[in-house]
């Protein structure tokens, strides 16, 4: 697995937007941020464009994510939001400079899209907080979690809660959002979950499409021969017709298997998203109050 290195101050990042359309006060509060982290942040040229729900055409949004993984002085990738749109280019895009000379790209949501590519050809990546994070108060503790992994390399992750299944495994962690975990099934960066632990999140998806979702990767085969099963936030929708919960629909999907299964984890659409290393070795343990992501090494 390639690792990027560390970030140091006055290192130059990226700040791009892969997919759909950016809001400048979150951006602005985004590079007042890395400002006060000794950093030296470099905004896409056209990253404030429109075009529809995009941040500018397939082309500019291909070019600018190309010209910042192309970028050997860059030190980080920043994307600033996500939405959707990453995969109309993903099958243009050249990684081979960026092997070169690799740095960390982060982000979530569609963006997972761009981690799954990157795992592809092994390298890490960190699925991990956007400018929405950066410009609310609420985010501020993910987003010093996310300082603290990019210059110290810490990314433990220890939170209370209730479990679906107890237990502890080690593996590889992929994933992220779970549509578009989906939408790499048949495609050239299709998810490898065999022996890895799966994190899964999503946004105002009503529960039947998560059912639908979780069948598909059941069907699959991806379910089935996981190490740890990693479920972040799935933000809630008025749905009124289905008679069941995220924890049930989990723990249905999941009783006939051993490894253990958490819903504990603040990863995902809310303000507060930690931070993980996609493509690191961790060892997830569910115990009766509270879950831990360890990471072991990459």
């Amino acid at each position: 697995m390639i690792v990027p290195p560390l970030l140091r101050p006055n290192d130059k990042v990226s700040l791009v937007a892969p997919s759909g359309v950016v809001d400048k006060i979150k951006v602005g509060a985004t590079i007042n941020i890395l400002d006060s982290w000794h950093l030296i942040p470099e905004p896409s040229p056209k990253i404030f464009e429109k075009e529809g729900y995009f941040a500018g055409s397939d082309d500019i949004r291909r070019q600018s994510l190309q010209d910042a993984l192309d970028d050997p002085e860059s030190q980080a990738i920043f994307c600033v939001r996500g939405g959707y749109g990453s995969t109309r280019y993903i099958d243009c895009l050249s990684i081979d400079k960026f092997i070169s000379h690799p740095k960390w790209l982060i982000g979530f949501s569609d963006i997972t899209a761009l981690h799954l590519l990157l795992v592809h050809h092994d390298v890490a990546s960190i699925h991990g907080p956007m400018s929405h994070s950066f410009s609310k108060d609420e985010g501020a503790d993910s987003v010093d979690h996310l300082k603290k992994l990019l210059f110290k390399g810490e990314a433990n992750i220890t939170q209370v809660g209730v479990p679906i299944k107890e237990g502890s495994g080690n593996g590889q962690l992929v994933g992220g959002n779970l549509s578009m975990i989906i939408d790499s099934l048949g495609t050239g960066t299709e998810i490898e979950t065999k022996g890895r632990i799966l994190l899964i999140e999503d946004v105002a998806e009503p529960l039947y499409r998560v059912d639908r979702m979780l069948t598909h990767l059941l069907r699959t085969g991806k379910l089935g021969l996981l190490n740890g099963l990693v479920v972040g936030q799935f933000t809630p929708t008025d749905d009124k017709n289905y008679n069941s919960s995220l924890q049930q629909l989990i723990a249905n999907f999941t009783s006939s298997f051993t490894y253990p299964v958490s819903t504990c984890f603040n990863i995902g659409h809310e303000e507060s998203n930690y931070s993980v290393v996609h493509g690191g070795r961790y060892r997830l343990t569910v115990n009766p109050t509270q879950s831990e992501l360890i990471l072991l090494n990459t």
